[in-house]
């Protein structure tokens, strides 16, 4: 659609089309410290709202009495997801930047996976995760991340868009995650029957549903500051919005997790802070951006852009696994190994943003 624009003294002289106007484009110093300021003000509303959230969740689930697994693996992952599925879905409705939203998930997987642990454990002395959390929760995790993988592929084989290794995200490659999901959520709904529950009698169940409800309108209103931040610094700075998710709005929106993980370990609840991580991260890559999808019918992927993030996440969820199988426990030591990995996949990003292979 387009309005006329016509110029003269009260005398149609001439008409000519204009489409509506755009957000301007930033100019100058004063739009990028204005960007600045609202990154941090929705950095401190989203750890607020955030909180509220995870405490909302955990109460939810102790006033059922559910399992510790399945508190950390649905309840509490759900909650601390929030912010990634609240952007994303954000980035891909109201801005139209799909591609800032499968950053996020993108980057918010691997820092779920590298730092989150990395911190609960240097916060504590070790941390025991058992059987059931690396067969179960750890390698479900990795199918999550092989299927994210082979769905963004098919994209490219069976709808190829303009452009080399381009593809369209469509509806129907949607159900392929969202159908894993199911399957995840069948499992865990097996463990829940397999559980005697002792649910939290003295719980208020108001408080507990009124503190997460609230938490998820404090979560909305930042990420959508966050949004809108990041899209403004992208175009002065000219950074993709890709790297901006992987990278800057990835680590405020991981908070959550960070914050209900550090906790859990440090209440001695190892089981139910691994299985937040591994949890929230199965969350975000099987349903996150096929909500997006469905929301919007489809979105273009760059596949050349994402595959070498996506094989270092995979290499990160082996590393992960593979010491939380060593002695069925994590170490201070493991955990600086994987602060290391976190750092080497900055500098990945930044070099991939350097040479223009992001965008």
């Amino acid at each position: 659609m387009a309005t006329g624009v016509c110029l003269g003294l009260g005398l149609r002289v001439s008409c000519k089309p204009r489409p509506f106007p755009l957000p301007r484009k930033p100019r100058g110093v004063a739009n990028t410290l204005l960007a600045g300021v609202v990154i941090l003000a929705a950095t401190a509303v989203m750890w607020v709202g955030s909180t509220r959230l995870e405490r909302g969740s955990r109460h939810i689930g102790d006033l059922h009495g559910l399992p510790p697994v399945v508190q950390g693996g649905i309840l509490i992952a759900i909650g601390s997801s929030f912010p990634e599925l609240a952007t994303t879905v954000l980035a891909a409705t109201v801005h139209d930047a799909f591609e800032l939203g499968l950053g996020i998930v993108v980057g918010s997987a691997v820092m779920n996976v590298l730092v989150i642990p990395a911190v609960s454990v240097l916060g504590t002395r070790t941390m025991p995760t058992g059987r059931h959390l690396v067969f179960k929760e750890g390698l479900f995790y990795l199918a999550a991340v092989l299927a994210l993988t082979l769905t963004l592929a098919l994209s490219v084989v069976y709808y190829p868009a303009t452009g080399t290794a381009r593809g369209l995200f469509t509806r129907e490659l949607a159900l392929l995650p969202l159908g894993l999901f199911a399957l995840y959520l069948l499992l865990q709904w097996f463990d829940t029957n397999d559980h005697d529950p002792e649910p939290n009698t003295t719980m208020d169940p108001w408080k507990a549903w009124g503190g997460f409800i609230m938490g998820l309108v404090l979560v909305l209103i930042a990420s959508e500051g966050l949004v809108r931040s990041v899209l403004v610094l992208g175009n002065a700075w000219g950074v993709s919005p890709f790297a901006w998710g992987v990278i800057v709005i990835a680590i405020v929106t991981s908070l959550p997790d960070a914050f209900a993980s550090y906790s859990a370990a440090r209440r001695g609840r190892s089981v139910a802070s691994l299985a937040n991580v591994l949890g929230s991260n199965v969350f975000d890559v099987l349903v996150i951006l096929p909500i997006g999808v469905l929301i919007v019918g489809h979105a273009v992927v760059d596949f050349s852009a994402i595959a070498p993030l996506l094989l270092f996440l995979v290499l990160a969820t082996f590393l992960l696994v593979t010491l939380m199988r060593s002695g069925f426990q994590l170490t201070k030591p493991e955990g600086t190994l994987l602060l290391a990995a976190y750092a080497l996949f900055l500098v990945m990003v930044l070099l991939l943003e350097r040479h223009h292979l992001l965008t």
